[in-house]
């Protein structure tokens, strides 16, 4: 999804992307004690696991985190210091929605700092590897994909215009 600009929710020019970005990669500095980085434009990324929750208000709109299997499993075992190869499926489906909750609680701290006000619901978590994801009642979508230890991981936010 290409970066865009727009008065959406009440936030003006906001730029969508920089705020996910930046959202992301505190929540992994912090939560998972590594650096997410840009990912190669040419390399797309891939199901396997999705997390997602709604915002409601201004903004409203869904949160998604996809990615990887493997990545998942990497990204859960770093935040409970063990090996991938150790985790159950429950938890790193958890870790999954827990990252999702926790960039999106910090995406919508600097919404409110930018002057909107909005409620998000708690995160489901969907396993496989042919599904498709979208809000029907969205009608903007902001997405990029970044890189955690080799993985890619998919960070999009649809939201309807005001």
């Amino acid at each position: 999804m290409a970066a865009q600009e727009a008065d959406v929710g009440g936030v003006s020019e906001a730029p969508w992307n920089d705020l996910i970005a930046a959202s992301a990669r505190e929540v992994f500095e912090i939560m998972v004690g590594s650096k997410l980085g840009p990912a190669d434009a040419s390399r797309q990324g891939q199901g396997g696991v999705t997390a997602m929750l709604g915002f409601a208000g201004k903004p409203c709109g869904v949160f998604t985190v996809r990615c990887p299997w493997a990545a998942a499993a990497a990204v859960a075992g770093r935040m409970l210091g063990v090996s991938p190869d150790e985790l159950p499926t429950e938890q790193v489906c958890d870790a999954v929605g827990e990252i999702c909750n926790m960039v999106a609680g910090s995406l919508k701290s600097r919404l409110n700092d930018a002057g909107a006000g909005c409620l998000m619901t708690t995160p489901s978590v969907i396993r496989g590897v042919d599904y498709e994801v979208r809000c029907l009642a969205c009608d903007r979508c902001f997405g990029l994909i970044m890189e955690f230890e080799g993985h890619l991981l998919a960070f999009d936010l649809e939201l309807q215009a005001s």
